[in-house]
């Protein structure tokens, strides 16, 4: 389906489904954690009845295309301050984060308005913080320049890419 930034395509749907089961070593791959009670218990009221419907509504779906043996970490890790119940520990939760890129040169590829570590220290602890701005919207449609583009920078650098399911593959 069209996603409010991205519009369905089927090379997009296929590249998804290969990145969900790769058992690619230096790969790692993460969807919401939301399949259980338990996973939902320290989100609030609002986010667990989002979940608790889109699993209803797409949990067969989900399976059928992920590798019950593979581990899959958690894809809002990120973002998982907006959706929990108590926010006391969050600046604990934050410099764990933010760890995996202490003391390294960062690349950020985003849409023009995510702005992520834009007016906050999300990123204080990095050595630097380079920005490329792809399209905010139909990025994928731009998949081989951003591609080509990432390709050509220092293979020291940790890439975080923030572009929605483009970003994914």
């Amino acid at each position: 389906k069209d996603l409010r930034f991205q519009q369905r395509s089927d090379k997009l749907s296929e590249r998804l489904k290969e990145v969900l089961v790769s058992n690619d070593e230096k790969i790692i791959v993460c969807i919401p954690k939301v399949f259980t009670k338990s996973d939902l218990k320290y989100r609030t009221n609002e986010s667990q009845r989002f979940w608790r419907d889109h699993v209803a509504n797409y949990r067969l779906h989900w399976y059928r295309h992920l590798n019950l043996n593979k581990t899959y970490y958690n894809s809002t890790f990120t973002r998982n301050y907006i959706a929990v119940k108590n926010k006391s520990n969050l600046s604990e939760y934050f410099n764990k984060v933010k760890r995996i890129w202490e003391n390294r040169e960062i690349l950020v590829i985003e849409g023009e308005y995510s702005r992520i570590g834009i007016g906050n220290n999300l990123f204080d602890n990095a050595t630097s913080v380079e920005r490329i701005i792809a399209p905010s919207e139909n990025a994928f449609q731009k998949y081989g320049n951003i591609l080509n583009v990432v390709s050509g920078q220092c293979k020291n650098k940790l890439i975080l890419i923030a572009l929605g399911p483009t970003a994914t593959i």
